[in-house]
């Protein structure tokens, strides 16, 4: 294997020269050693983690917090009961959702919890879904429209949660082979894309008792191992297998149909390497830090999906020792945590494209206003000092799932919010201007 990433480096760093500038630096790690722990952005753009396990025996309680802004991280209030390996959904009002998980890795919860980040309070829900799992198993979460939650699991169930009457349902929509792959709701299409088993569609009719289940025909190229929604609404999915089979497939929900498109450049094997979009919509990879060939593995992958080009980045430092969690901040910058402790008994943490509180990314939020926030219907948009806008601008409005709800061009500074579309929440503004983003700043609809 190391004398084909050997060889594999000697192509990549021909590559270099077409690279963008990806810094990347260490900052304070989590307080504690996890491993099998969870993590969500909060309303404001901070980062929760929660549960896991620090001595890989018995699940923990505890969370954490990480502020975007000072770049650290402060302890919140315990898990309703200890839980590691659970699903999360984000849902729109901003509170987290964290599902099943184990205490022991051999038997699972089937209960959930709910965690308001106004009170800092986790709350265990008052329905479980123990009929669903009779098994440590894989599943997937999906949040739908007025804050219903779908779970899947790999086991072929299907159960819908209704948060505002804590209850979970089990409906029977047939069998679901793609259960426990990773999902996500279309909203365009109102219906949610399974990417397991060549893919499967499932439309909920009167949620959450019934729904139309199908599998795709022609069975499509979808791929469950990482995989992340675009800017523009199609799924991006790579094979991280350890056959060096690298293929990327995209699919697009206006056809149904998947296509594969090229190879990830480098991979180290499943579980070691994670994905996430990044502010200006290029897709950022970055994982394993392998300590016995250091320089065979330190390196940064940015994906363009307009040119379907890679570029590559290499960098000094040893990376994670497994699959670390990766986040998108409001300041563009993009925080990764590793997946598991380190000889020190910490989990590093790293900040990827931001270069600190004097990077041009901060800076320039400085110069933008957003008003009035919390928003009705209108949201002003003004640049510091003059309180105008200096060209035509991108702008785009994204849930906390990171799906597209709103995007137009700006000319001036107003923008016309489509209430009777959205529901009220949390949400991030984006500001593109000649292909660079300038904010990613969260705001409030009443």
């Amino acid at each position: 294997m190391k004398k084909y990433l050997v060889g594999l480096m000697g192509l990549l760093m021909a590559s270099l020269c077409f690279a963008q500038n990806v810094p990347i630096r260490t900052i304070t790690p989590l307080p504690i050693g996890l491993r099998a722990f969870s993590s969500a952005p909060l309303p404001n753009g901070d980062i929760i983690v929660m549960g896991g396990t620090s001595n890989s025996i018995s699940a923990s309680s505890t969370c954490y917090r990480f502020n975007y802004q000072t770049e650290t991280w402060s302890s919140l209030s315990d898990l309703a009961f200890a839980s590691a390996d659970m699903q999360v959904a984000v849902l729109d009002d901003g509170r987290i959702l964290a599902v099943g998980g184990t205490n022991d890795f051999i038997s699972p919860i089937q209960s959930s919890q709910l965690y308001d980040p106004v009170s800092d309070t986790w709350t265990a829900s008052g329905s479980n879904f123990e009929s669903l799992l009779d098994g440590y198993t894989r599943f997937s979460l999906v949040v739908l429209p007025d804050n219903y939650v779908l779970l899947s699991t790999s086991q072929g169930e299907i159960a819908i949660y209704d948060v505002n009457a804590d209850t979970w349902t089990q409906i029977d929509p047939g069998p679901i082979d793609a259960g426990g792959s990773p999902a996500y709701w279309l909203p365009e299409q109102q219906e949610i894309i399974f990417t397991g088993a060549g893919g499967q569609i499932y439309i909920p009719n009167a949620i959450p008792t019934t729904g139309a289940l199908f599998y795709l025909d022609p069975a499509q190229p979808l791929i469950p191992d990482i995989n992340v929604m675009l800017e523009d609404g199609r799924v991006l999915m790579i094979n991280t297998e350890l056959n060096f089979n690298n293929e990327i497939s995209i699919y697009d929900p206006a056809t149904r149909t998947a296509s594969i498109v090229g190879e990830m450049p480098f991979n180290a094997g499943i579980q070691t390497r994670n994905i996430v979009r990044m502010a200006d919509g290029k897709v950022l990879s970055f994982g394993f830090g392998d300590p016995t060939a250091p320089n065979d593995t330190k390196i940064i992958q940015v994906y363009e999906p307009e040119t379907n080009e890679w570029q590559v980045v290499t960098y000094s430092e040893l990376g994670p020792f497994s699959t670390p969690h990766l986040h998108l901040l409001p300041n563009a910058g993009i925080l990764a945590i590793s997946g598991g402790p380190e000889p020190s008994d910490t989990n590093p943490c790293w900040i990827l494209n931001n270069e600190g509180p004097n990077s041009i990314q901060t800076n320039l939020q400085t110069t933008i206003k957003l008003y009035p926030n919390p928003v009705q219907d209108v949201l002003f948009v003004e640049h510091a000092p003059t309180g105008k806008l200096d060209g035509e601008y991108q702008f785009i409005l994204r849930n906390l799932q990171g799906q597209t709800v709103l995007q137009t061009m700006l000319t001036s500074n107003q923008v016309n919010i489509p209430r009777s579309n959205l529901s009220s929440g949390t949400y991030f503004v984006q500001l593109i201007q000649h292909g660079h983003s300038l904010i990613h700043l969260p705001i409030t609809l009443k």
